[in-house]
């Protein structure tokens, strides 16, 4: 509805800048055009249709333009922060490839292990605040919970070991892992666990949120919810792990390579790493342990984990899905190659679309104007007074609908990332230049275009020279 009604005040703009002229504080300037505005109502429905065309036809071949960018720029960035080559996590009960046996597949591609590490992790239910309801007023309720979600912790000493970070963290406090561009927003805060609760013990044990730690490596998905880490002392780790026992422990791995044949070695891994998973590690990215146990069968989230260990291009949704850059980086494209090729397909057919259109409507103001030319010539007007007429019937085919169709999806582009999340991050301000430029570059076209048309008209009407 709302883009009917956008499509409705479009039109009605088109309409204005077509139909209404008035004399206003100057009207020596009315005057002086008032023959091209008398020519533009005269074919103003025509034109103002054919102004819509171009502008819906830049519109949409812009939108689809920038997918390219959009992924590409928010793929790259996205990878370029990770410190480690390899990371995957699994729980006590999967038979996973030992260091032995990574490093023993690893010499069959010709690749060298570096950097090898691992570490334990403890699930355990903490606090929380649930935002995911609102009010009979539209209003977002904030419903505190002392048993929320289930998060993982792992003890400050590991997490130096890990990520070679020298780190501090007070008994009673924790340390949440973020990216480098994590910001809180409507949904999360960094702060809103307070307390962990001990089941074995049927106590909890207070927390206080003490600042957040950066290793993109370390962050899984989102890194909120149920999906966030916390470092925590060594001495409230031990207490956790003897007063917790709900939820299997769970082992992060990290290492580096170099040489060989890289990218087999991953897809080797990755199938290996598949094939061995315990049944509790088969669930979806959006699942949550404790939430299972609360709704039962009723749980929204307790469908399984979407992947297939023979092909790692296919689109995983699996909460312990391995990242393997050599893999990601080699296949990123081709996980979205169909949609780049649908899309690119899309913005070429348009924007060839708007050329057509502006040219065939640029003709046509000429044949349909050629007697009024005629007759304007033989009433004393000279070749610059008609060519600077037809100059401006001509321009308004082209001039607003390109300010609108290039201008106006930039802006629209803007308008997503910045209300998706509230905030600009660094790989979105460099998209937002990227998809400028490309708009730039079709308002050049459209320019080349105008150009070339009033060549053409001119020469029909004989006012060259």
């Amino acid at each position: 509805l709302f883009y009917l009604a956008a499509l409705a005040g479009l039109y009605q703009i088109l309409v204005y800048s077509i139909s209404c002229h008035k004399k206003g504080r100057n009207p020596k300037k009315y005057y002086k055009n008032l023959i091209s505005y008398g020519m533009l109502k005269f074919q103003g429905r025509s034109i103002v249709r054919n102004m819509l065309v171009i502008t819906l036809l830049l519109l949409g071949g812009l939108f689809a333009a920038f997918y390219t960018p959009v992924n590409s720029v928010t793929g790259q960035n996205s990878l370029q922060s990770y410190e480690s080559m390899y990371g995957y996590f699994y729980t006590q009960d999967a038979g996973v490839p030992s260091e032995q046996d990574v490093k023993r597949l690893a010499s069959e591609y010709g690749v060298t292990i570096k950097n090898y590490r691992s570490a334990q992790l403890i699930q355990a239910v903490g606090s929380g605040v649930n935002r995911d309801d609102v009010d009979e007023n539209g209003n977002l309720k904030e419903i505190y919970e002392k048993r929320h979600r289930v998060y993982e912790f792992i003890r400050a000493s590991d997490y130096e070991r890990l990520t070679g970070q020298r780190v501090k963290v007070e008994r009673g406090t924790y340390r949440m892992i973020q990216g480098a561009d994590a910001e809180e927003n409507l949904f999360f805060r960094f702060d809103d666990m307070d307390q962990v609760y001990l089941d074995q013990e049927e106590r909890f044990l207070p927390m206080e949120y003490a600042g957040n730690l950066t290793y993109q490596s370390l962050v899984q998905g989102r890194g909120f919810d149920n999906e966030a880490r916390y470092v925590v002392n060594d001495r409230d780790y031990r207490v956790i792990a003897e007063g917790t026992a709900q939820f299997p422990r769970e082992t992060q791995v990290f290492f580096d390579s170099r040489g060989g044949d890289d990218l087999a070695f991953c897809e080797e891994l990755y199938r290996q790493f598949g094939e061995s998973m315990a049944e509790d590690m088969k669930v979806c990215g959006a699942y949550d342990g404790w939430e299972s146990l609360q709704e039962g069968e009723d749980y929204s989230y307790a469908g399984m984990a979407v992947y297939d260990p023979q092909n790692p291009v296919l689109a995983a949704d699996w909460q312990y899905e391995p990242m393997f850059l050599p893999l990601e980086e080699a296949y990123s494209l081709a996980s979205y190659a169909v949609y780049l090729l649908l899309f690119l397909y899309v913005a070429a057919v348009c924007l060839a679309a708007a050329c057509i259109v502006g040219y065939a409507r640029s003709q046509s103001v000429g044949l349909s104007s050629a007697q009024v030319f005629a007759d304007l010539r033989r009433l004393g007007a000279d070749r610059k007074y008609l060519r600077r007429l037809l100059k401006q019937q001509i321009q308004k085919v082209y001039v607003l609908p390109t300010i609108i169709g290039c201008g106006g999806i930039w802006l629209f582009e803007l308008l997503l990332m910045k209300m998706n999340d509230g905030r600009m991050t660094g790989a979105e301000a460099e998209t937002l230049l990227l998809c400028g430029g490309i708009a730039l570059a079709a308002a050049a076209l459209q320019y080349l275009l105008y150009r070339f048309s009033l060549r053409k008209v001119e020469g029909m009407l004989e006012l060259k020279g």
